[in-house]
């Protein structure tokens, strides 16, 4: 067996991190050995890129002296296509460097949009970091298996319903849907879409959590902190929501978290935007079939589709391809997770 590779993870969002999820390590452990001295590491990860900047001299310090390759490992799309601007690059270097310019830091990056790391078979990345979201969704599809999807559906709360915090910040926000890839965020546009829902519809409409409505045990805390948050969701979900917000952040291939699968296996249909060839088959309103230069023209079409749509047969179809893809349940989740560590092992040899 080849040596293994030390490392060490630096940052507030080191938890935020394959290296972090106790169901990653027994499969990271055959390739990394995590050491406690930068200046003994192979590689230093970092998440996000503003762990560096946000204390520059405090990174410049602890890595100083070490030889380590230092590597932004990043999960979240939003923070590489936002925040990127802190890499410059000089030459054929991606350069971190302090707000005066005068000491700098070389950096690489392993992200969804520069390498395969994060592509998957059946199970998305996302879901495989926790095993909760396995057994939830098991759980869930064993309630389903023979219960009146009809009847289910009919006592629903609210025809269209969400989730998600709604952000504020103007450069998290932009909206777009095309081939530019530093323009690919979905926050301004779902909240459009949940405004005009709300208050120009005749559907009954509200959406939850961060600068959105709060209802009963259903708020920010029991969302996004509870241990058992996943659960708690997709309890309020089954209750609650006929069509289910089901948006990214942003939008990229291969870049799918919890939220189309949670509006799946809560007999709810999603409300998502994705590229049309996206490995799952999960039927919907996808918005990027609706997308115009102007907002109305593709909000109208959306609301004709939400008028329009067999709400009972899309949940039992999407309840078959859910069924199918976790047919082999922990196994197929385990499979995903050693193929994402030898794609990042590939990976991470090649900056060696």
């Amino acid at each position: 067996m080849s040596k293994k590779i030390k490392y060490t993870l630096y940052g507030s969002s080191k938890h935020i991190c394959m290296f972090s999820y106790e169901i990653y390590l027994k499969h990271l452990s055959e390739y990394y050995e995590k050491v406690g001295d930068p200046k003994k590491a192979d590689v230093i990860f970092v998440t996000y890129v503003q762990n560096i900047q946000d204390n520059f001299k405090r990174f410049f310090n602890y890595q100083l002296g070490s030889n380590a390759k230092i590597v932004i490992l990043s999960e979240e799309p939003v923070w590489d296509l936002s925040w990127s601007q802190a890499i410059k690059l000089e030459g054929n270097k991606q350069i971190v460097s302090n707000i005066r310019n005068t000491k700098k830091v070389e950096v690489e990056r392993i992200n969804f949009i520069n390498t395969d790391v994060f592509s998957y078979n059946k199970i998305p990345f996302f879901l495989t970091t926790q095993r909760a979201y396995t057994d939830n969704y098991l759980t869930y599809i064993d309630k389903l298996e023979n219960a009146d999807l009809a009847d289910i559906v009919r006592k629903k709360s609210y025809d269209v319903t969400g989730v998600f915090s709604r952000r504020t910040k103007d450069y998290i926000n932009e909206y777009y849907v095309g081939d530019n890839i530093d323009k690919k965020c979905l926050n301004t546009f779902r909240g459009l879409l949940c405004d005009n829902l709300k208050e120009e519809s005749s559907l009954k409409c509200d959406f939850f959590g961060l600068n959105n409505s709060e209802y009963k045990g259903l708020t920010d805390i029991t969302i996004y902190d509870s241990t058992e948050f996943h659960k708690v969701k997709l309890d309020w979900c089954i209750d609650n929501a006929k069509f289910l917000f089901a948006f990214e952040n942003t939008m990229l291939r291969t870049y799918v978290t919890e939220k189309i699968f949670d509006a799946v296996a809560s007999a709810s249909v999603p409300i998502f935007c994705q590229f049309p060839d996206e490995k799952y088959e999960f039927h919907g309103i996808n918005i990027y079939d609706h997308i115009t230069d102007d907002f109305k023209t593709t909000y109208n079409s959306v609301l004709c589709e939400l008028e329009k749509a067999d709400v009972v047969d899309l949940v039992r179809y999407n309840l078959e391809i859910l069924k199918s893809i976790y047919k082999d349940g922990h196994n197929q989740v385990q499979a995903e997770i050693k193929s994402t560590v030898l794609r990042l092992n590939d990976e991470v040899t090649k900056l060696l």
